[in-house]
């Protein structure tokens, strides 16, 4: 399985998984195994999760308002949403330094 580079020591030490569930910027992140330092999605993956799931919203307060379609339809534009920023953010974005003071 491919490994990907922490931006912080360089030594490819993430997984396709750890990636995955890394977070946006205000997250804590994964932990690097040889640096020990938190690793998160970058900014691309922020930007795209927030536009993706602005529109599925903008789709359900429409639904609701309007009965256009069914509740179930507005159901699956939020979680098909979900799932296509994670899937956006685990093969097309990298890794960044974690913004927050705390860890």
């Amino acid at each position: 399985m491919k490994k990907y580079e922490c931006p912080y020591c360089h030594e490819k030490s993430f997984s396709f998984f750890q990636k995955l569930i890394a977070g946006g910027m205000t997250s804590k992140g994964v932990v690097c195994k040889n640096c020990g330092k938190h690793c998160v999605n970058g900014l691309k993956s922020t930007i795209f999760n927030s536009i993706v799931m602005g529109i599925a919203f903008i789709y359900t307060i429409i639904v609701f308002v309007t009965d256009y379609g069914s509740n179930l339809s507005a159901l699956i534009a939020i979680v098909s949403a979900y799932v296509l920023g994670k899937l956006f953010s685990a093969f097309v974005c990298d890794l960044d330094k974690n913004n927050r003071n705390d860890v």
